[in-house]
C-alpha cells in the first residue's frame, strides 16, 4: 500500500544554472515519492518499492 505520511523531501526544490538539471532532479524527486510504500501492520515504517528491472 502507498505510504500515507508526508514525503520527507516534499518541500525540496533544486535550483541549477542548467534548467534541464533542475527539471530532471525535481521530476525525479516527485517520481520517487510515488515509490514510497508501507505495509498495513506497520504503516509508519516506509520503504521504496524498487525492482531491478526499473534501474
Amino acid at each position: 500500500m502507498a505510504a500515507k505520511s508526508a514525503c520527507p523531501w516534499n518541500g525540496v526544490r533544486v535550483d541549477a544554472s542548467d534548467v534541464r538539471v533542475q527539471r530532471l532532479i525535481n521530476t525525479s524527486l516527485h517520481d520517487l515519492d510515488g515509490l514510497r510504500m508501507s505495509i498495513p501492520a506497520l504503516p509508519e515504517d516506509r520503504f521504496l518499492a524498487v525492482d531491478d528491472f526499473m534501474i
